[in-house]
């Protein structure tokens, strides 16, 4: 199911699932999302 995976600059990562939304590395992202249920920090 990849039309739930969004990569965005510098390569952060957000997926959504029936689990939550999840956010790998969130770096200078252009929208400031207030959605995440976990946050990746690698």
């Amino acid at each position: 199911m990849t039309e739930n995976i969004e990569v965005f600059i510098n390569n952060s990562i957000r997926i959504r699932d029936r689990i939550g939304t999840i956010y790998i590395d969130p770096y200078e992202m252009k929208e400031e999302p207030h959605d995440a249920d976990y946050i990746f920090i690698t």
